[in-house]
């Protein structure tokens, strides 16, 4: 059937005046062409009375000119009315109707050019069901395990609606899925198997065709249908979270106190502070020198998130700083009034618009307030002063904040800039090479998608995740598991021994997961092992030609493979702190869960809360470690990421090599084998386009 290369020379043009025009006219004469042959095609067999037949259900009509002049056709049977186009020299075009079949007979069709006819044919039209008389599969033969393939299936007559059944002569090494054209062929195993369609046919019980595949054993392509947005909706406790996809607006609020002239000294000065959070939040890289906290996630979603909102004028709250500064401060209160007054003041803006997943809570609320981090000598005693994400724990209705960040301006300068923005040198931020600071605004909107921090809380200052990932000490870009856990990275799985090319993490994304045995929910909540190709690019970049506030350790300049362990994994809670280990990674189908790890050790000093929910016999477990190329390196280390911590060409790794980095020793926290070893055969960048990729040899034992 032709009736793509019809579609694309069409030109349809009214007739109905010109068909009267030219019936007894013979076309050769006055354009000099000659008509060879003109044949008629029916692509369908027989036809019901009462469907109409839209652009699908087509003639084809073939006419063969000695010239490439244009010309006409018409039909000449009187009992059928078509739309007649424009046809070229040797193409093949196409003549439909849309109009249903009134009566049951045959209809005899013939087509005309000057003293040239065509073939006739016959149309049956008939009032009983239209039965299949053939079917076709088509696609690839072979296909790579755990990928997708498509197979186009063809009907006679396409008209045919009725069901038609698919199954696979061997069901464990697929999953089907019917579409519209054909059927996706979801590989779980290596092995072959024979598609099979069938259908009823007036003529026989059944008529059947299939399509042989042979699937060879690779690495499953996974993209985690489970997140964190399901994570924070389904938890132990009453959080929500910021939307991980779309467009969610967030509501952004200056906050001046009653004493806040002290520290931004006039109205030009609140009006550039102003501008400059708007800039710090949805700017682009003239306004901040950097990212904003917009472009910055955009960047890593690969545009899967782009973060709206508006910032409001200042609010003026009625409190000192030295009150809400109090370490026991209702700041929950003062949000719940501060969107009050946002909605009263802007009453075009409505707080549906605002919620972007539909969940009644609004997408995320962020108050920046006009006074000076606690960390600013002479504010130590302000405890509330300083930069964190809550949740509002009070009862609510409509569409109510939950999620919200406190922090302060001065995050967003250093000091010559603070003095030049604010009219003072309070800071905590560093613009000695961007416009605007902007990584602590980042790395809290990190926690209002449902992160961790993921440093040591406790004085001991150990550095499990090596420090130079956005959830870590808030420079570079996020770590993989945490754009994993976003669904913002699909992941390499394999299945059996095999070679990858992988781009680089900041620039394409890939990843490859290494487990025993990876669960069924595609949830990241898991213990796994990730390999990344990391390069000092994109989000990497700036932290890692300049060390950030002149003392946070630079990111790698060299390219190489960083490998991370996860433990993701979940406690179940019965009833409230009491909680056991789950084997389930399952986030959607259950609530009344906690991540069991944490990435802070045991000290009395700390709050119960930030460690494990299971008690001190898991304070060495960690959410995410980083995996030093070094055999002497320790579980507990408190050294930050650099160049020896990477695997380069000729490396590898297998985890009796590296057991002192695992508190299990040779096996994985859950006490089995990680059962992988990989090889590192080279790592390259093009000197055209300046891109990365890294071939890695995987090995099932």
């Amino acid at each position: 059937m032709l009736l793509e290369t019809m579609k694309k020379k069409i030109f349809i043009i009214p007739f109905l005046f010109l068909s009267l025009l030219f019936t007894s006219c013979d076309f050769s004469s006055i354009f000099s062409i000659k008509v060879n042959s003109l044949t008629i095609e029916d692509t369908h067999g027989a036809y019901t009375i009462g469907e109409v037949y839209d652009e699908e259900n087509e003639l084809s009509i073939t006419a063969k000119y000695t010239d490439g002049s244009k010309s006409k056709i018409k039909y000449n049977d009187p009992n059928l009315s078509f739309d007649l186009y424009t046809i070229e020299n040797n193409v093949t075009n196409s003549y439909k109707t849309s109009s249903a079949f009134t009566i049951a007979k045959n209809y005899n069709l013939v087509v005309s050019y000057g003293n040239v006819k065509s073939n006739v044919l016959t149309i049956q039209v008939i009032t009983s069901h239209v039965y299949v008389t053939s079917l076709h599969l088509s696609g690839d033969s072979e296909m790579d395990s755990w990928t997708t393939l498509s197979l186009i299936l063809t009907v006679n007559p396409s008209n045919y609606s009725t069901k038609i059944n698919f199954s696979a002569s061997n069901p464990n090494l697929v999953t089907l899925t019917p579409t519209e054209r054909g059927v996706d062929v979801f590989a779980q195993k290596s092995g072959e198997v024979d598609i099979i369609v069938s259908s009823k046919s007036s003529k026989i019980t059944e008529i059947s065709a299939s399509h042989h595949i042979t699937i060879k054993a690779v690495a499953q392509t996974i993209v985690m249908e489970q997140t964190y947005s399901d994570y924070v909706r389904n938890n132990l406790f009453t959080t929500s979270s910021t939307p991980l996809v779309g467009s969610p607006k967030l509501v952004v609020i200056p906050v001046w106190f009653t004493d806040s002239s002290r520290f931004i000294t006039s109205d030009t000065h609140k009006q550039r502070v102003k501008n400059d959070i708007e800039s710090a939040y949805f700017g682009d890289e003239e306004s901040t020198g950097w990212y904003s906290v917009k472009t910055y996630y955009e960047e890593e979603s690969e545009g899967r998130l782009s973060l709206t909102g508006k910032v409001s004028d200042w609010y003026n709250c009625g409190y000192s700083s030295t009150v809400a500064g109090k370490k026991d401060f209702d700041t929950s209160s003062l949000v719940i009034s501060a969107v009050d007054w946002f909605f009263n003041k802007y009453p075009s803006e409505k707080r549906s618009d605002y919620d972007s997943n539909k969940d009644n809570v609004l997408d995320g609320v962020i108050l920046i307030y006009a006074a000076p981090d606690h960390s600013n000598s002479g504010f130590g005693e302000y405890q509330n002063l300083w930069a964190y994400c809550f949740w509002i724990q009070k009862n609510l209705s409509g569409v109510y904040p939950n999620a919200f960040f406190w922090a302060s301006y001065d995050f967003m300068y250093d000091k010559n800039s603070a003095n030049y923005k604010a009219g003072t040198a309070y800071n905590y931020g560093d613009t000695s090479h961007t416009v605007i600071d902007t990584h602590t605004y980042i790395h809290e909107m990190g926690h209002m998608f449902g992160l961790d921090d993921y440093y040591d809380y406790s004085s001991q200052k150990y550095s499990p995740a090596g420090g130079f990932s956005m959830q870590d000490y808030n420079i570079g870009g996020h770590d993989p598991f945490s754009l994993l856990a976003f669904g913002w990275v699909d992941a390499y799985l394999p299945t059996e021994s095999i070679t990858l090319n992988i781009r680089s993490f900041t620039e394409g994304h890939d990843l490859i997961i290494l487990s025993p045995g990876f669960n069924s929910y595609k949830s990241p909540f898991d213990e796994y092992l990730l390999i990344e190709l990391y390069t000092p690019t994109i989000t990497n970049e700036l932290d890692t030609r300049y060390s950030y506030m002149s003392g946070y350790p630079r990111g790698s300049a060299r390219s190489g493979i960083r490998l991370w362990h996860v433990d993701a994994r979940l406690a179940d809670s019965p009833q409230y702190k009491v909680y056991k280990l789950s084997d389930s990674a399952d986030v959607v189908g259950r609530t009344r869960f906690q991540t069991a790890m944490k990435n802070t050790f045991n000290e009395s000093d700390v709050d119960e809360d930030y460690l494990s929910v299971l008690g001190e016999n898991y304070y060495d477990f960690n959410l995410l470690q980083l995996i030093r190329n070094n055999r002497s390196e320790s579980y507990k280390t408190k050294s930050t990421f650099s160049d020896g911590d990477m695997f380069y060409k000729g490396d590898s790794f297998n985890i009796e090599k590296y057991s002192s980095q695992f508190v299990n020793g040779n096996k994985l926290n859950n006490n089995k084998n990680l059962g992988w070893v990989f090889t590192v055969n080279d790592i390259t960048t093009d000197l055209l386009t300046g891109k990365t990729t890294a071939s890695i040899t995987l090995t099932r034992v």
